[in-house]
C-alpha cells in the first residue's frame, strides 16, 4: 500500500502540467503491463519476482483515475456530477467484469 500511496503523491506534480495526460497514461499502462508479465512468468522463479510485479503494477496503476480525469477534463467540464457519473462507472465496471470471466 505504501507504494501505490508514494507514486500517486509524485504523479500529483505531473498533472500539474509536466507531462502530458495521454503520455502519463501510456506509461502506467506499459509499466502495469510489464508487472503483468512478471507476474505470470516469473512466479514460480521466486517471491522477489512476485513482489516486483505487484510493486510494478501498483505503479502503473495509481495514475489511472486521476489522469484519466485531467485528461477528461480537457473536452468535458468537470462538475461533481460527471465525476460521480465516471466513478459510478467505474465501479460497475469492477463489480461486473468478474462476472464475464466467472465459470
Amino acid at each position: 500500500m505504501g507504494v501505490f500511496t508514494a507514486t500517486r503523491f509524485l504523479l500529483t506534480f505531473t498533472s500539474a502540467g509536466l507531462i502530458s495526460p495521454a503520455v502519463t497514461l501510456f506509461l502506467g499502462l506499459v509499466v502495469t503491463f510489464a508487472g503483468s508479465l512478471t507476474l505470470v512468468f516469473a512466479q514460480e522463479i521466486s517471491a522477489a519476482a512476485v513482489w516486483a510485479g505487484v510493486i510494478m503494477q501498483s505503479v502503473g496503476l495509481s495514475s489511472l483515475l486521476p489522469t484519466s480525469l485531467v485528461w477528461g477534463e480537457a473536452y468535458v467540464l468537470m462538475t461533481p456530477q460527471v465525476v460521480a457519473v465516471v466513478c459510478s462507472g467505474m465501479a460497475l465496471g469492477e463489480l461486473g467484469v468478474p462476472l464475464l470471466f466467472e465459470r
